[in-house]
Parts: structure tokens; C-alpha cells; sequence
């Protein structure tokens, strides 16, 4: 750092705004009467860089604003590796007797670097590379200060040193240090902890278990190798044992086979109703014709020669037999409806028997497959035929039923119109009779008309009696048909339930014959079904036994590797091999846990034994004691090389073990003796020295590192000096601002500003203090 141009305003003795320039110069003095505020422009330049003044100490500003002044400015240009800089910093008094100190810029380049005073302090120490402390300990020198170092006990100059080459900082290091030891330790304390609940894992039990589960692997391969076998057997097993339930249905159906009770008696009730039917029939239309015939004699007998008669007789005769022309045609329709509907029924009979015969077919087809023997014919099915539609039973006998209520209604619409028409001939031969003459053999007529009525009442009573038979035999057929229909239906019933064993074919139409055939079947049957039962019963044990032994020799498998098999033993085995797998990968996640953990604890014993090692040669009596004798030896070498010439060579500085500085005496034979036997003079050389050393060497030996000093200022009295040493010091402070620093001596000694090229003199004025720059 090199100061260019300096403006303070307020500034203790300086009241009003005064500016001094630097540009140009490096080597000067300020000189001025004691008291004129010498040492205030160089404390005013200390204040501008960090914000303090070394006399006042960092926080007490306020005294150095001018007497009854309210706030101080102060401004300063320096030089920082070529690079101009401008800080300014203005402090105003408080209402309570302190000061104010935020206002503070750094500038450069017409940039902002810095806003607030603790920003432009913390930018500035970067541009330095020099704190607060640093800058006045090794720019502005403290000569004094060093007097007392070179005079010190050995520890209050170690003290001293510590200070100032802020070796402090090794303490905290070690400190530091220290801290992450016993972190280490704990931290070591705590795996070690945690490895004593992993005791038990290593290695060989990671194997173990990791054997486990290969042993029941291998179990679980062996169950579900011979899983298979076992569902075959329980395959073949459940096969079997249907094929026994299959047979005992079987047997007990045969067993539960019987024949109605009235199976025989039914079949003679059928064909002597059917016999009675034909016959009553038969019967009916005989006495059918016989009345006809009868009706036809007693008319020809009535219609003898007609005879005069009246008018209203003869009109009556003709209604008559208009009438009875008019009955003729209505009896023949219902002689035709009657005939129609007789056919109706015989069709209706024929369309029942076919429908039965279609409803037994579908029983039948329903029983039928591929290869068995048709019970109608007996032959053996390649293929059963296709489903026809079947007749509708329940529709077939409604049918019937109906034909025979239109048969009965024709019949009795017949005998209506029958009877009527007799009663118009009765009517018309009484006509006749009154209308006529009297025969001439009107008794024999009597005779043959009495003996045609008597045939023609005879007939028609035999009719009568015709038709009772006939209803009396259809209703007896009827009956007896209703039950060969539950018979028939019985039988098809009976047969459906041994279908699958392949019953003989039946005949609807004889049910009776059918039941015998049927049961003859059974009783022939019965004996293979109880025989194929007893060997599918004895395959189903022998499927059973092969089965517990298989399983059996498994559970002796599953016993050996210690499980109980109870349940499935695939199931038992894979819960198993699942919780032994879990077993085995929590093992080798704890090892794998205590691997690391014994890494680490070998880690954290590092670092503890690392830290331990680095705070005991931290320590004041290690690693510090040999730096600050390094340090001592090094600022010794400094100074005997300003002493070289400051003292001509007379004597030099020495370090003892003990870190005492002794003076080599060259002129006694290099006498070693203590530095307090050095006169007044010689002690100010030899502190002059020591501080120009200082000023050479601190910033290098420094912890922080080298700072930028292009300045020294040697704030000190030069009083005690002769003219000829003042003209060697002025020599050798002129060597080193030759060297390239700056370098400014706050005297009041005249001969010695008077050898600088460049002195500043200050001067108090009644109002304000001046400063005026002077060039020899």
C-alpha cells in the first residue's frame, strides 16, 4: 500500500479541511513542533484504511474529532499493485457523547467496492493482506514497543510474538484440534458400541445361513419335483373315487328298479277297453242304420192315399213338410260334421301315439352316445342323430281331448236333428191321416203304421242303448289309457335313470312288456355293477396308499431339515425358505454394517490419534516454541544486517536456547554479552534494527501470509541519537526507500528531516493545524 493524496477535515488538531499529496515521494519526514499533529496525519491514514486509530484503540473514535466540532471526514488515495483506491469514512457525534462511524466507501475505477464501514474494513484487509493489528505492528512501527522486546524475559517475548505473528492462531488449531480428538473418540465409542450388538455376526454365520437356505432350496426343488407324481395321484385318485360314486348311483338305481303293482291287471284293462270300444261302436252304428231304416218304413206306411181335407190341415201338411225337408238337410250336415269329427278324433288318437313316440325318442336320444347299443333296435350308435323337434305330449292329448268333446257334441247335434225329424214324419202322418180317405184296408193300415212305430221306438231305444255302451266303453278306455300313459311315463322315467348302463329299447305302446324286459335287464346287470364297484373301491385305496407314501417320504425330507409338516409342504417350505432368506440377507447387511463400521472405527482411531499427535506438537511447548525461535533467528539475521552498517560492525545480535537475545562484541573477540549492557544509543540501533527486520520479515512469517508493505512509518523520537549516527540512519532509511518502499519518519529533529529529500512540515495555527510540503 503507497498513499497518494490525503484530505482530513475534523480531524483532531486539523479543524479545516487540509490536504496532503504523496504523489511523487518515497522517502520523507514530518517534522513540526511536539504537539503540532505529526502523528496525527499518520493516524489519520490508519483511521481511513480500518476505521481506528492505534492510539485511541477500535472502538473510541470520538476523541479524535476537532473540539467543538460535530463530525470528522477523512479521505485517502492510496496504491494497491498498481491500482488506485479511494476510502472514505465520516464520523458525527451522538447526542450521547459517542460517535457514529457507518459512513464508509470504497471506491475504485468508478466502481463501488464497499458501502458500510464494516464492508470497506473487511475489503481493505483483503486488498492489504493485513489486519487492523498486522498494519500497525508492521507499517507503523512501534519503536518502544520493541525496546521492551529486546529487554523481556524469554516468556514475555514469546508473548510478545505470539501477538505479534498472530500465532494465537496455532492455538486454536490445536484447540481445533483437541475438539476433533474427542469427537473422534466419541464418535469411535459409539461404533465401538454398536459393534458389540454385531458381536455375533461374522463371516461364518453369513455362510451359515446362506447354507440354509441353499439346503432348503433344494428341499423346495425336491417337493416340487415330486409335486407332479402327487397331483397325478390325487388326480387318478379323485377320477377313481367318481368312478365308485358313479357306480354306487348306478347300483342303487338298478336297486331302486320295481314294477308297478298293477303292471299286469293294467294290460288286460287296456285291450278289453279298447275290444269294448270297437264293439260299442260297432254296435251304434247298427242301431244307426236300424232307425234310419225303421224312420223310413214308418214314413212310407203313414203316406197312404190322401183324402179331402181342410184347407188349414192341407196348409199345415205343407209346412210340415217343409220342415221336415229342411231337417233332412240339417241332418245330413250333422251326419257329415259328426263324420268329420270322428276322423278328427281317430287323427287326434294317431297324433297322440306319434307325440308319445316322439317324447320317448328324446328320452332316449338324452340317454345315447357314440358307441352304445340302441334299446329300440339294438344295434350299436355310430353317431346320434340330430335332435328333430318332438312332439308336444301335453298338446297332443289337449287335442284329443278336444276331438272327443266335438265327436260327442256332433253326436248329440245329430240326435237333435234326428228326433226333430222324426217328430215332423209323426206329425206329417197324422196330417195324412186326417187329410185322407179312409183306406179300403184301414185296419191292416193300422196294423202295419202301429207295428212300423213300435220298430221305429224299438230302434231308436237300441240307438239309445249304442250310445250308453259306447260313452260307458270310451270313458273305461280313456281311463285305462290315462294310466297306461303313467305307466308308460313311469317306465320312461325308470329307464332314464339307468340310462348311462344302456337299458334295452322299449315299446310305448306296451308298457307292461317294457317293465318286464326292463327288470329281467336289471336283475342281468346288477351282478357287473356290484363287481366293477368293488375294483374301482379297491383301485381308489391303492391310489390313497401310493399317495400317504409319496407325501409321507416328503414329510420325512421336510422333518430332516427341521420343519414340521403340517399343512402343505410346499407351502411350509417356502414359508421357510423365505424367512431364511430374510435371515441370511439381514445377516449380510449387519456384516456388511460391522465392515463398515470397523473401517470406520479404524478411521475415526486415525483421526483421534492424528488430532491427539497434532494438538501435543501444537502446543506451546512444541510446534509454537520452534516457530518463534525460527521467527527470533530469522528477525536476529535481519537485523545484524541493518547492524552491519547502523553499528559499522561493532557488535550483533545472538539467540540463546533459552530464546534470549545476547550482543556478540567482535571487537572483544566476539565476547557474548546481555543486551542491557548496550548504551542508550546502541539500544536504539538495535531495536531500530530489529523493527526494520520486522518490518521485512513479519508479513512473511506471518500466519495470514505476506501483506502488501510498500510503506513504513517510523513514528519514534530520533533524540538520542549523535549527528553521525543520525547521518547513518538517515543513510540506511534512504537505502531502503531506494528499494522501493515508502518510507516517512515522524520527527522533531531537524538534521535528520533536514537529509530527506521530502519533509512535511506541520505547524499549529490558532484555529486549525497546517501542513506544508517542503522539497530539499
Amino acid at each position: 500500500m503507497r498513499p497518494r493524496r490525503l484530505e482530513l477535515e475534523g480531524f483532531t488538531a486539523f479543524r479545516e479541511p487540509t490536504e496532503i499529496d504523496f504523489d511523487g515521494v518515497d522517502l520523507f519526514a514530518l517534522t513540526g513542533p511536539t504537539g503540532s499533529g505529526k502523528s496525527s496525519i499518520i493516524d489519520a491514514m490508519v483511521f481511513a484504511l480500518y476505521g481506528a486509530v492505534p492510539r485511541h484503540g477500535r472502538r473510541d473514535v470520538a476523541p479524535v474529532i476537532s473540539t467543538g466540532r460535530l463530525e470528522m471526514k477523512v479521505r485517502l488515495d492510496f496504491e494497491v499493485a498498481g491500482r488506485i483506491h479511494t476510502v472514505v469514512r465520516v464520523v458525527r457525534r451522538t447526542s450521547r457523547g459517542g460517535a457514529n462511524t457507518d459512513e464508509a466507501r470504497l471506491e475504485s475505477g468508478g466502481h463501488v467496492l464497499a458501502g458500510t464501514a464494516a464492508e470497506v474494513t473487511e475489503r481493505v484487509t483483503d486488498l492489504l493482506g493485513l489486519d487492523f493489528d498486522q498494519f500497525t505492528k508492521s507499517v507503523v512501527l512501534p519503536q518502544g514497543e520493541f525496546a521492551r522486546f529486546l529487554h523481556d524475559k524469554p516468556s514475555a517475548r514469546q508473548d510478545l510474538l505470539v501477538s505479534l505473528l498472530d500465532l494465537g492462531i496455532y492455538e486454536e488449531v490445536a484447540k481445533a484440534a483437541r475438539s476433533r480428538q474427542a469427537e473422534a473418540e466419541g464418535r469411535a465409542a459409539e461404533v465401538r458400541s454398536r459393534l458389540g450388538d454385531l458381536a455375533d455376526v461374522d463371516p461364518g454365520a453369513v455362510a451359515a445361513a446362506e447354507t440354509r437356505v441353499e439346503e432348503l432350496t433344494a428341499l423346495l426343488a425336491e417337493i416340487e419335483a415330486g409335486a407332479p407324481k402327487l397331483a397325478e395321484l390325487e388326480e387318478r385318485g379323485r377320477e377313481a373315487a367318481g368312478r365308485v360314486r358313479e357306480l354306487e348311483a348306478r347300483r342303487d338305481a338298478l336297486a331302486a328298479l320295481s314294477a308297478p303293482e298293477d303292471l299286469d291287471e293294467l294290460g288286460s284293462r287296456l285291450a278289453d277297453a279298447r275290444q269294448a270300444v270297437a264293439a260299442a261302436t260297432g254296435r251304434l252304428a247298427e242301431a244307426e242304420q236300424a232307425v234310419a231304416a225303421a224312420s223310413q218304413r214308418s214314413s212310407r206306411e203313414r203316406s197312404g192315399r190322401p183324402s179331402s181335407c181342410s184347407s188349414a190341415a192341407a196348409q199345415e201338411r205343407k209346412e210340415a213338410a217343409e220342415r221336415r225337408a229342411g231337417l233332412e238337410e240339417e241332418l245330413r250336415r250333422a251326419e257329415a260334421d259328426l263324420a268329420a269329427a270322428v276322423a278328427a278324433e281317430q287323427a287326434a288318437e294317431e297324433a297322440l301315439v306319434a307325440a308319445r313316440d316322439a317324447d320317448l325318442a328324446s328320452h332316449l336320444r338324452r340317454s345315447l352316445g357314440p358307441g352304445e347299443e340302441c334299446p329300440v333296435c339294438g344295434q350299436v350308435v355310430a353317431e346320434v342323430p340330430p335332435a328333430s323337434p318332438s312332439g308336444d305330449l301335453a298338446a297332443a292329448e289337449q287335442r284329443l281331448s278336444a276331438a272327443r268333446e266335438e265327436r260327442v257334441a256332433a253326436e248329440a247335434d245329430r240326435s237333435r236333428v234326428a228326433t226333430s225329424l222324426e217328430e215332423v214324419d209323426g206329425r206329417i202322418a197324422r196330417l195324412d191321416a186326417s187329410l185322407t180317405d179312409r183306406p179300403d184296408d184301414l185296419e191292416g193300415l193300422v196294423a202295419r203304421v202301429a207295428e212300423a212305430e213300435t220298430a221305429l221306438a224299438a230302434a231308436r231305444n237300441a240307438r239309445d242303448e249304442a250310445r250308453r255302451e259306447l260313452d260307458a266303453a270310451t270313458g273305461a278306455l280313456e281311463k285305462a289309457e290315462e294310466a297306461a300313459k303313467r305307466l308308460t311315463t313311469d317306465l320312461i322315467a325308470a329307464r332314464d335313470t339307468v340310462a348311462s348302463l344302456a337299458p334295452p329299447a322299449i315299446d310305448p305302446d306296451d308298457p307292461a312288456a317294457g317293465w318286464h324286459r326292463l327288470l329281467r335287464w336289471r336283475d342281468e346287470t346288477a351282478p357287473e355293477v356290484t363287481s366293477r364297484l368293488a375294483a374301482a373301491r379297491a383301485e381308489v385305496e391303492e391310489l390313497r396308499r401310493s399317495y400317504v407314501e409319496a407325501e409321507a417320504a416328503l414329510a420325512v425330507r421336510c422333518r430332516e431339515a427341521g420343519l414340521e409338516p403340517a399343512g402343505q409342504l410346499r407351502d411350509v417350505v417356502v414359508e421357510a425358505l423365505t424367512d431364511a432368506r430374510g435371515i441370511r440377507d439381514r445377516l449380510a447387511a449387519d456384516l456388511e454394517r460391522k465392515q463398515a463400521w470397523e473401517r470406520s472405527l479404524e478411521d475415526l482411531e486415525v483421526q483421534a490419534a492424528v488430532a491427539k499427535t497434532l494438538a501435543r506438537h501444537l502446543s506451546a511447548a512444541g510446534f509454537e516454541r520452534w516457530l518463534l525461535d525460527e521467527a527470533l533467528r530469522v528477525l536476529a539475521d535481519g537485523a545484524n544486517q541493518r547492524l552491519a552498517q547502523l553499528a559499522e560492525g561493532r557488535y550483533s545480535l545472538a539467540v540463546t536456547s533459552n530464546l534470549a537475545f545476547e550482543v556478540v562484541d567482535h571487537q572483544a573477540a566476539d565476547e557474548r554479552r546481555s543486551v542491557r549492557s548496550l548504551s542508550g544509543g546502541e539500544t536504539f540501533l538495535v531495536s531500530l534494527a530489529l523493527a526494520l527486520s520486522l518490518a521485512d520479515h513479519i508479513s512473511a512469517m506471518a500466519v495470514s501470509g505476506a501483506g502488501r508493505l510498500d510503506s513504513i512509518f517510523l513514528d519514534e523520537g530520533f533524540g538520542t541519537l549523535d549527528a553521525e549516527t543520525l547521518e547513518t540512519v538517515a543513510s540506511v532509511i534512504s537505502e531502503i526507500g531506494a528499494g522501493g518502499k515508502m518510507v516517512g519518519l515522524v520527527t522533531h529533529v531537524r538534521d535528520l528531516a533536514h537529509q530527506l529529500p521530502v519533509r512535511f512540515e506541520v505547524r499549529s495555527g490558532p484555529t486549525t493545524a497546517t501542513v506544508e510540503r517542503v522539497e530539499a
